[in-house]
């Protein structure tokens, strides 16, 4: 319009000034979580509070979600279990669960994840509203996600009902063995 001689038209140009500045925002916190998160790896074992890291692969994990049209709930206490291990294995582990639960769900669907404290460790359930149907793509995601588990010294169970319910829940002992050497980190 300005172009043309006309005013430019104020509030439009307001408008699309606060949404490019929304989107640098999302787009600044984004990189700070992936920062964060790519710097996990460089650490060896230490103490890990697993509420926020979850809360952290959670936030990351959010995108993906909003492709799927799936919303992505967390439950999570308000004291956190303390492990003792590495950041990023717990965080990997984490998103394979969750990225697991996404791959089965459809628009409209719910997938949440929480975490209690047991024993001194932690259980990590995720949860989708929608029963999983077989694919050889979940048995691979699930075969992997095994062994990464077992490979930090904790226990794989999967739960699906063929109504309405796919779970799977994660018990992690207090202090994760690493999985450094391990064929579950060499296979990524």
């Amino acid at each position: 319009a300005a172009e043309h001689g006309a005013a430019p038209n104020v509030a439009r140009l307001r408008g699309v000034a606060e949404r490019i500045s929304a989107q640098v925002e999302r787009g600044r916190r984004l990189v700070k979580r992936l920062n964060r998160f790519a710097h996990t790896v460089d650490g060896d074992q230490s103490t890990i509070e697993t509420k926020g890291r979850l809360e952290e692969i959670a936030a990351l994990c959010q995108r993906f979600a909003a492709l799927r049209r799936v919303s992505l709930e967390v439950d999570l206490p308000q004291s956190s279990p303390v492990l003792r291990g590495s950041p990023f294995d717990l965080q990997h582990m984490t998103y394979r669960c969750v990225d697991a639960a996404l791959s089965i769900s459809d628009q409209g669907d719910t997938v949440t994840l929480s975490l209690r404290e047991q024993n001194g460790g932690a259980i990590i359930t995720v949860r989708c509203s929608q029963a999983a149907s077989e694919s050889v793509e979940l048995e691979d995601r699930l075969s992997f996600l095994s062994r990464l588990v077992r490979a930090l010294a904790g226990k794989l169970e999967v739960r699906q009902e063929p109504s309405d319910l796919f779970e799977l829940e994660v018990s992690l002992p207090p202090t994760l063995r690493p999985p450094r050497n391990s064929q579950s980190r060499e296979e990524e």
